[in-house]
């Protein structure tokens, strides 16, 4: 399991949000988000998931 899944899975959102924006540099594997987004959903957490996806939208809109 990746460093953010593990984040997500526990419920340590600010380690979460920290370890996402360290990976935006990078490509994140669909996969692995689509099951961030997925635990985040099942733990009531669908504003942060929105507001972690908006990020990311907005990252990979602004590289290009």
């Amino acid at each position: 399991m990746s460093k953010i899944l593990d984040a997500a899975s526990a419920c340590d959102y600010d380690s979460l949000t920290d370890l996402l924006l360290e990976t935006l540099v990078e490509d994140i594997p669909y996969d692995e988000m689509i099951e961030v987004f997925s635990v985040l959903h099942n733990n009531g957490e669908q504003g942060l998931a929105m507001e972690l996806l908006e990020l990311i939208i907005n990252e990979k809109e602004t590289e290009g």
